[in-house]
């Protein structure tokens, strides 16, 4: 499973992205695990997870 988004730096940075969104993110990973999937995050083309 992968979880691809464009972030716009201008309108906000990723980091503060990050503080909003970052729950959903470990809920995601952790489901992936559950479901025996690998789960991969990209921002903006390039890979975090």
């Amino acid at each position: 499973m992968t979880l691809d988004i464009e972030i716009d730096t201008e309108l906000c940075p990723v980091l503060d992205y990050f503080e909003i969104f970052i729950d959903r993110m470990i809920m995601s990973k952790y489901a992936a695990k559950f479901l025996k999937i690998w789960f991969e995050l990209i921002i903006n083309n390039t890979k975090l997870l």
